[in-house]
């Protein structure tokens, strides 16, 4: 690669403790956002270079914020759906009786 490190393409997290000082990390395209972050969290503790990341910090902070907004704005489709189907089921009940 440009840095002179071999590059070492991650799964998992536990893939780390095998990283040597002369090697730099690539977390693989199909990782989800969740485990990336935690890949991506162990990696700068342990400090190793990731060669598809350009700002680890600032990526998770992103990606977190974005986490969060989703998050928020889910339970309200649940609830909603939880008390349609409530009311489908009540509905059902007095056709049967």
């Amino acid at each position: 690669s440009l840095s002179g490190l071999k590059p070492i393409i991650v799964y998992q997290e536990k893939q780390l403790h095998n990283v040597g000082k002369q090697e730099g990390i690539i977390i693989a395209r199909t990782i989800g956002e969740r485990k990336r972050i935690l890949i991506i969290k162990k990696a700068q503790e342990k400090n190793i270079v990731m060669l598809n990341i350009k700002n680890p910090s600032e990526y998770i902070a992103r990606k977190e914020e974005e986490r969060k907004k989703r998050k928020e704005s889910r339970p309200k489709e649940r609830v909603a759906k939880k008390e349609t189907k409530k009311r489908e089921r009540g509905k059902k009940k007095s056709i049967r009786r």
